[in-house]
């Protein structure tokens, strides 16, 4: 649905972890959205790519009717037609964009625990959050406070939720498969605020609970 409401492609970021874990799941509690028709433009309307502001998605040309329909992932006028025209081609990089980031609220997917009174928050995505979920659940059953986000939708940044997550907040863990891709993004929206701390793994063993608990000082 977000690929036809964006004209854009989605990326799904798999994960080999989660694909191969046995994991129980309530498939009453599923919900499947229904599927969006897509926007379709006038079949008089002649160019591909018609937009007023940049923010704006053109609605989808026919590719059964009467009439030449070209698209191109080359640099383009609203016909799709191939050109140089630096004015236009900047017009339609900024919309490629703008039609995204103003609908980051939008596009915005998490899972937000939180803790009343916590100041310490953990933010975790794909198989990592499996282990910070239990790390969550070691701190509190011992009658600490731990808050917890769990990002489902990468990119763009879901700086609302994280704000939102960051309020009151001392410090930030962010345990991941990498050396700090996402911990860098972390630091620029808690830019002057919160600690931000990484837990980093890159010798193909997963990221446990003992090692956020462990390398983030909420052993008891």
């Amino acid at each position: 649905n977000f690929a036809e409401r964006l004209r854009a492609p989605v990326f799904i970021l798999s994960d080999k972890e989660l694909a191969l874990t046995k994991e129980r799941v309530d498939l009453e509690a599923l919900v499947i959205p229904e599927v969006e028709e897509r926007r379709a433009a006038p079949l008089d309307q002649e160019e591909t790519y018609l937009f007023d502001d940049a923010d704006e998605v053109p609605a989808m040309t026919h590719f059964d009717g009467e009439r030449l329909t070209r698209y191109t992932t080359s640099t383009h006028d609203e016909r799709a037609n191939l050109t140089t025209d630096t004015a236009k081609i900047a017009r339609f990089i900024e919309h490629l964009d703008r039609k995204v980031s103003a609908r980051t609220d939008e596009l915005e997917r998490v899972v937000w625990d939180p803790q009343e009174g916590a100041r310490d928050l953990i933010v975790s995505y794909g198989s990592t959050a499996r282990s910070a979920r239990e790390v969550v659940h070691t701190v509190r059953s011992r009658g600490d406070k731990l808050a917890h986000l769990v990002v489902h939708s990468v990119w763009p940044l879901p700086e609302r939720a994280l704000r939102r997550a960051l309020d009151g907040v001392d410090r930030v863990i962010v345990p991941e498969m990498n050396l700090g891709l996402y911990r860098q993004e972390i630091e620029r929206v808690a830019a002057g605020g919160a600690e931000v701390v990484g837990i980093h793994r890159m010798d193909t063993k997963l990221i446990t609970p003992e090692q956020i608990l462990q390398e983030a000082g909420l052993t008891s």
